[in-house]
């Protein structure tokens, strides 16, 4: 069936494929080595950064960052470094200053909650996430930062990517969820939030780190 005809059925059946709509709309072709033309538009990328996009815009999975996610190589590589550079040095501010609030990650608790002997919290601001910074960067974390690369990543549509089979959330946004968000592409991408760190994310490790 052609791929017109079954976004045209979804909306005529009222149901909303926000993703779906962002690949068809950049470029026609889902997955096509050509999205990264209409993403470079508003990038305006140097030619060192087009080569870099050019290398590396497939996740993990083979999808195409720039059709699936409207985001560069380059901007996430932009984001990474300065998130691995800023956990290498403790730089607790730096990191901060990239952080969506409040920001969303998960604490082992010694009480047993409805999630087990864990518990999902806030960082609600900038004071807020460097007073619980090493409870928030884990060693668990930090290795999967200093591992994560973009052929290890997975790109979520909507300006978003995950690293570590979804334990790590970058997001293109500004840095608190209380703007509304509509064109997110003036955005840089910012780290958005964390899981709970567990076996699925240790067999990633496993697979692309060691």
């Amino acid at each position: 069936m052609n791929f017109k005809i079954i976004i045209l059925t979804f909306a005529m059946l009222g149901v909303s494929l926000p993703a779906f709509a962002q690949r068809e709309r950049i470029d026609g072709e889902w997955n096509s080595p050509k999205c990264i033309n209409a993403v470079w538009k508003w990038t305006i990328p140097t030619e060192k950064e087009k080569e870099f996009d050019l290398k590396n815009d497939l996740d993990i999975d083979d999808t195409r960052y720039s059709c699936d996610s409207e985001i560069s190589p380059s901007e996430i590589n932009r984001a990474l470094t300065i998130i691995k550079q800023a956990i290498k040095g403790k730089n607790k501010e730096k990191l901060a200053d990239i952080v969506v609030y409040p920001f969303s990650y998960w604490i082992k608790t010694k009480e047993k909650t409805e999630y087990g002997f864990k518990a999902d919290v806030q960082a609600n601001n900038k004071i807020d996430f460097i007073k619980h910074y090493d409870e928030i960067i884990t060693k668990d974390v930090e290795r999967v930062i200093e591992c994560s690369a973009l052929n290890n990543m997975r790109s979520l549509g909507g300006g978003a990517v995950a690293l570590a089979s979804d334990f790590i959330f970058l997001t293109k946004a500004p840095n608190n969820n209380k703007e509304h968000v509509r064109y997110f592409r003036k955005y840089p991408l910012r780290f958005k939030s964390m899981r709970s760190y567990t076996g699925r994310h240790v067999d990633w490790f496993e697979e692309n780190c060691k």
